[in-house]
């Protein structure tokens, strides 16, 4: 899986400018024998092409910028592809997909900009968190939400002791690649036989340095918790050369090699959970306490323009809401109605969207969460 960033979401953000769809399916059962994804794909398209054309588009123009995606409909090595959802975004000069851990409500949508509430989670802090798996031999990166986890490819970082040393030592990295003990286990590699020579632990830190440079290459701004897990001879080394802010103390002590990543998820989870609820509860309590002051507001329009205006400081969205209309920023007016038509947008959507553009924060609700209101936000001024 690759890294969904804040920088992809603000390039679909940018992207966005008229006749923009977005297409969410859950692909957790497809694959290139039974390719269910393929199907809801190929009735999405045909909605969206029934949806251009009563936008106005010829359908030569719509064949042209519905083609990347109807090709992926009959590529079955394409739905081999084990995330849980996938989410296609279509302009008339923008294609992308993403293969994420999420499982969506499967829909399509067309609006004036692409639609991101569905991938809120990826972006937001409330409820990601990454697992770094430290052993000589593999080191895995691995991306989590509180209902899934799915591992990060590492391009430019080496993911072996013997790969770091390679320019570095040529010997050394000869010595660590044939090092085999029983069975041909590359003991050496998995650092549980008590070699704790200073020569060794030199090695060790500075391939852990090249890891904590490439982990900031990877992870550029995010400040998700990132838990550590190794045998309780690594976790300190690495610590002692992190530069990352948000490391949690508590690691997970065992050779991860040895441990399903289903027991990985489960135990990072009982480390991290508190300290999401902790940070989300602030919010939320922040929200309530300031409730019915100049602080905060309610109120769908006011929620709107401060969105555009950059004056929310934290958006909290409620699950399964659509407000449909269109916002005139000239006139600081909002235009509310009833249903999806060709010059509306879901306004919940467009404040999300605005407020992590300008630098604040986005938490997705349930509405309970914020005394029954389906949007709420905590103003800078």
């Amino acid at each position: 899986m690759e890294l969904f960033r804040k920088d992809d979401l603000k390039n679909l953000i940018e992207k966005g400018d008229g006749n923009c769809i977005s297409i969410f399916i859950s692909t957790k059962e497809s694959t290139g024998r039974n390719p269910k994804g393929a199907i809801k794909l190929k009735n999405f398209l045909k909605k969206s092409e029934d949806q251009l054309e009563s936008n106005g588009l010829k359908s030569s123009n719509i064949d042209k910028i519905l083609k990347p995606a109807k090709d992926l409909v009959e590529d079955s090595h394409f739905w081999n592809n084990r995330s849980d959802g996938l989410a296609v975004f279509i302009s008339e000069d923008y294609f992308v997909y993403y293969h994420l851990p999420l499982e969506f409500h499967d829909e399509v949508i067309i609006e004036n900009d692409f639609y991101i509430k569905p991938l809120l989670p990826l972006v937001t802090e409330d409820g990601i968190f990454y697992i770094l798996t430290l052993s000589q031999n593999d080191i895995k990166l691995l991306h989590c939400t509180r209902e899934n986890i799915s591992e990060i490819g590492l391009k430019d970082i080496p993911t072996s002791l013997s790969e770091a040393l390679k320019y570095d030592d040529p010997e050394k990295q000869i010595q660590y690649s044939s090092h085999r003990g029983t069975g041909g286990r590359n003991e050496a590699l998995y650092f549980g036989n008590g070699d704790s020579s200073e020569d060794s632990k030199q090695d060790i830190v500075r391939f852990f340095r090249k890891i904590d440079k490439g982990l900031h290459d990877i992870l550029n701004e995010e400040n998700a918790p990132i838990i550590l897990a190794g045998v309780d001879f690594l976790l300190p080394l690495y610590k002692k050369v992190n530069t990352y802010s948000n490391l949690m103390e508590e690691g997970i002590v065992g050779n991860p090699e040895d441990i399903s990543l289903e027991k990985l998820h489960n135990n990072a989870w009982e480390i991290v959970n508190p300290y999401f609820k902790e940070e989300k509860i602030k919010s939320i309590d922040e929200y309530k306490n300031l409730r019915n002051t100049n602080s905060t507001s309610n109120n769908l329009e006011k929620i709107v323009s401060s969105a555009y205006f950059k004056r929310i400081d934290k958006l909290f969205v409620a699950d399964g809401h659509q407000k449909w209309g269109e916002f005139n920023p000239t006139k600081n007016k909002i235009n509310m109605m009833k249903k999806e038509e060709s010059s509306s947008e879901d306004l919940l959507n467009f404040a999300a969207i605005h407020t992590l553009i300008n630098g604040g924060e986005v938490y997705k609700v349930e509405s309970e969460e914020i005394s029954g209101e389906n949007l709420a936000a905590i103003l800078r001024y």
